[in-house]
């Protein structure tokens, strides 16, 4: 069974809920899959041998974030994950597999996992976290 291709945008209307990009992701220069009204952005870049970047700093701003983000990288292993339009919904809008060397970004809606084999996730999400607050979970 063959790969789909990178970069998986999982969508619904025009709304992108998630992105991933898998291992076999063929990169080019710097490239966006996000516009700058989602509240964080997503790019892949190909640089060449000694390239240098310049030393620099972004600006502090205050940002309001209407939604908490949720960067994975799977650094072994292998999931499944669901991508619900919100936690009332009965089916995904999209499930995928993620493999070792995949990564995803979750910017909207629910989600869950399988886990299909002994895997090491790398998260990263905004914080502060705050466990019990920040999350809901299905009710069965």
């Amino acid at each position: 069974m063959s790969r789909l291709k990178s970069p998986i945008i999982i969508k619904k209307d025009d709304k992108i809920f998630a992105i991933a990009i898998l291992n076999n992701h063929k990169y080019d220069n710097l490239k966006f899959y996000t516009k700058n009204q989602i509240d964080f952005q997503l790019a892949t870049m190909l640089r060449p041998k000694d390239e240098v970047i310049k030393k620099h700093e972004h600006f502090k701003e205050p940002k309001k974030i209407n939604s908490i983000s949720k960067f994975m990288f799977i650094k072994s292993g292998k999931i499944s994950i669901n991508i619900f339009e919100n936690i009332k919904s009965k089916r995904p809008i999209k499930s995928i597999i993620l493999n070792t060397g995949d990564c995803i970004l979750v910017f909207y809606g629910a989600m869950s996992f399988k886990i299909l084999k002994r895997t090491k996730i790398i998260e990263i999400k905004q914080g502060p976290h705050k466990p019990l607050k920040d999350k809901i979970y299905e009710k069965n």
